[in-house]
């Protein structure tokens, strides 16, 4: 649940009434948002396999347990987690509770589904996430500067990085043989690696995958841009993969050389794909 791949499902079973995840990190941080990202099994479960309750907690000093934030998706509409596979939603501390090394993933309830098991249909034990982080910082919030476009009705450059894994980014056509979409943060950011999640009908029309792209990025406006990633399927194969299936993980792509540092400006330039006139994609995410 912890390393940043969404795609990556942690099964956690009831124990004691309850389902608990203990971690640690690799210093003392002060969180002040945490993101929890749903299963890619949600809306074929209907989002039973979804929490409904649950608490984050930090250990002291002393070792005592603080609830650093608690939710209840049951009752509380803004709480609850989508009914969407692996969407991300962001959950903001209410106040400074300190440093922390140690931190307990509480989850209370869940929804509840059926299974079938042992010839009979019972509710199942299994609740599901794919990813849980915590930021120190506020969340960060990306805008389109320009951009090759997007279909009308919904699919604009835009939806590449709105933090939401099911709009869509659908160029119909390229500019130069090339389809890009240059983005601003909120503030500064520090990525360490980054992945796309693939279209929602990507199955079906492979073809606009990217195939080839550079990633780049800038701390100030008017500074030159600097290639950060610079990949090609057909040069660096399984390092360049990005699956042509329906809202998909791609591999998680390292920058060339070291992590850009207080970047602000950022460009994804798609300079191929697998045969189509149109490039999708539903999202580009960065890891912290």
């Amino acid at each position: 649940v912890i390393p940043a791949e969404p795609l990556f499902r942690s099964r956690s079973y009831r124990e004691n009434g309850m389902w608990t995840l203990t971690f640690e990190t690799s210093r003392a941080i002060t969180p002040k948002t945490y993101k929890l990202v749903t299963s890619s099994k949600v809306q074929s479960l209907k989002g039973e396999c979804n929490p409904k309750e649950w608490a984050l907690f930090g250990q002291n000093s002393s070792g005592a347990w603080i609830v650093l934030d608690q939710r209840n998706g049951g009752t509380i509409p803004e709480d609850k987690l989508p009914i969407d596979n692996t969407v991300a939603k962001n959950y903001t501390l209410n106040r400074n509770h300190g440093k922390f090394e140690k931190f307990m993933f509480v989850v209370y309830s869940h929804f509840g589904y059926d299974s079938w098991y042992e010839g009979i249909w019972r509710k199942s034990e299994n609740m599901i996430l794919s990813e849980l982080q915590l930021s120190e910082l506020e969340p960060v919030v990306f805008t389109v500067e320009k951009s090759t476009g997007g279909e009308p009705g919904g699919y604009e450059a835009k939806n590449l990085i709105d933090d939401d894994h099911v709009s869509e980014w659908h160029c119909p056509n390229s500019k130069d043989g090339k389809w890009f979409v240059e983005f601003k943060a909120n503030r500064p950011i520090s990525p360490i690696s980054y992945y796309f999640i693939t279209g929602n009908d990507s199955g079906e029309y492979w073809q606009r995958t990217p195939k080839a792209w550079k990633l780049y990025g800038k701390k100030n406006q008017g500074d030159e841009w600097t290639v950060l990633s610079d990949l090609d399927f057909d040069r660096d194969g399984r390092d360049a993969h990005v699956p042509g299936s329906v809202r998909q993980k791609s591999s998680t792509f390292k920058f060339n050389k070291q992590k850009p540092f207080d970047m602000q400006y950022f460009r994804l330039e798609i300079t191929s794909n697998f045969g189509s006139t149109a490039v999708q994609l539903n999202e580009l995410v960065f890891n912290y």
